[in-house]
């Protein structure tokens, strides 16, 4: 919606999603032991899953259907109550789901107390579908920021995902990848900001911020760039790695913006994929989901994209496949060793160590671990991975205080603001909530930025596919049309 709002899905292309798969450990075993499952997304998935069953099904469709009548009924009240005159009671517009009387207390004790899901739908909820980060280890761990997921803000994102399932046709999930990579987004709103007047420095990098006095009533910055000429201005937004010193900013140093706030571990795999070793899962473009303590006692949500060929147009060979990788880490960790357990379950990584798990050359992963954990992607089940040809990891700083007042950016003035960095998350949720809550805070009299429609999404599996097949065909009648005209223009 806040790019078609925007208009910068003109300068886009996207491709869906294939798939969400989860990864399920064994009861009681290792983690070397376990297996993906495919993510159920609406109810015919749930209906012919394998790894589901009729009770675990009957217990999934219920909890999702509740939340979609929830969000179906609050919908029609806030549409109701934007009518004159129209006053809709509390109660009847409240949700019926159990979450009006629990909408602070935690995601998991809401799913697991009130709805009564076992652990494994808990994790299909919780990281297959609403992307947390909060543990589900049986010791009530907060999620990222030291905090637990509200419920409010849990169905939030479900409400989310519940309006993008099946949106572009049948069998497609709610996920879209940009094409051409996820930099071509920040490239459509620059461009989208300079048809409307913004002007850009490129290649210079901003040194000093001077404050001084306006001609006008008020103050004015200064800003100083090495090779070209000062740039005035009345408000000024930073980056997350801009540091900033000031008597102003006289706060203890985990407060002050700026400072390092835990970081964001990455890796980047690129793997040949042949028949004897066929990529995990099917299409192209797959998403992974690793829960919280399922990778070597890893308390964070690890996420994986695999790309295969040419599916984004970033590579032009069919038989290679890469993989992204993320997940937050503590300052004290390593990407590596962070993620590196993940990566072994989709790609063999045999090829690139020897011996006892020392790199064949110096590279990022030589930071690796021991003989006996390199032993693992020896195993039959690893043989049949995309086997490994480059592997990089670095640490991404996540800068910005660690408080909920600066969740998304950190006023320094009432003209300056200091945007956090970046998280592990999947969506650009963040991102916009950072962007609203930055105009608002700047701008305050300025019309709310990205303003979203709500409309419930009642559409079954089958109004869904026969719209798709509607706009197909009304393409081909289109088309048949136009060839039609060219050859009466020929005769």
């Amino acid at each position: 919606e806040t790019l078609l709002s925007s208009d910068a899905h003109r300068y886009l292309e996207f491709k869906a999603v294939q798939g969400t798969n989860l990864w399920t450990p064994g009861e009681g075993s290792e983690d070397s032991q376990g297996e993906f499952m495919a993510v159920p997304g609406n109810r015919s998935a749930i209906f012919k899953s394998k790894d589901l069953s009729l009770v675990e099904k009957r217990l999934l469709m219920r909890y999702l259907k509740s939340e979609q009548d929830a969000l179906t009924r609050e919908l029609e009240a806030k549409a109701a109550t934007s009518r004159p005159g129209a006053a809709i009671p509390e109660a009847e517009a409240a949700s019926a789901s159990g979450a009006e009387d629990c909408s602070e207390k935690p995601m998991l004790e809401y799913l697991r107390d009130v709805h009564k899901l076992p652990k494994k739908l808990r994790s299909i909820v919780m990281y297959g579908i609403a992307d947390l980060e909060d543990s589900d280890l049986g010791e009530g761990s907060p999620g990222p920021g030291g905090e637990a997921t509200a419920v409010k803000d849990g169905r939030a994102r479900l409400f989310t995902y519940a309006k993008s399932i099946d949106r572009y046709g049948p069998g497609v999930g709610a996920l879209l990848a940009c094409n051409y990579g996820n930099g071509e987004l920040a490239q459509a709103f620059c461009r989208l900001a300079a048809v409307h007047g913004a002007e850009y420095v490129l290649k210079y990098a901003p040194a000093e911020v001077r404050l001084g006095a306006s001609d006008q009533a008020g103050y004015e910055f200064k800003v100083r760039i090495p090779g070209a000429e000062p740039v005035c201005c009345k408000k000024i937004i930073f980056g997350p790695v801009a540091t900033v010193s000031s008597d102003a900013t006289d706060k203890p140093d985990s407060a002050v913006p700026g400072k390092p706030a835990g970081k964001v571990a990455r890796c980047v795999c690129v793997a040949k994929v042949d028949g004897a070793s066929p990529a995990l899962g099917a299409g192209n473009i797959n998403l992974y989901v690793f829960p919280p303590g399922s990778m070597n006692d890893n308390p964070h949500t690890i996420r994986a994209v695999s790309v295969k060929g040419n599916a984004l147009s970033t590579c032009r060979n069919e038989n290679l496949l890469v993989v992204y990788l993320a997940c937050a880490a503590e300052e004290s960790e390593h990407a590596h060793a962070c993620l590196q357990a993940a990566l072994s379950k989709l790609v063999n990584m045999g090829d690139l160590v020897e011996g006892e798990g020392a790199p064949v050359a110096p590279q990022p992963m030589a930071e690796s671990g021991s003989g006996a954990e390199m032993s693992e992607t020896s195993s039959a089940a690893a043989i049949s991975l995309p086997r490994a040809l480059l592997c990089i990891s670095h640490d991404q700083e996540a800068r910005g205080a660690k408080t909920a007042a600066a969740k998304y950016l950190a006023p320094l003035h009432e003209s300056i603001v200091q945007l956090r960095g970046p998280d592990a998350s999947l969506g650009f949720q963040p991102v916009l909530e950072a962007a609203r809550q930055c105009v608002k805070y700047l701008f305050p009299d300025s019309d709310p930025l990205f303003e979203e429609e709500d409309e419930p999404n009642e559409d079954s599996d089958d109004e869904a596919e026969a719209e798709y097949l509607e706009r197909v065909l009304q393409s081909v009648s289109v088309s048949k049309q136009d060839t039609k005209k060219e050859e009466d223009l020929g005769e």
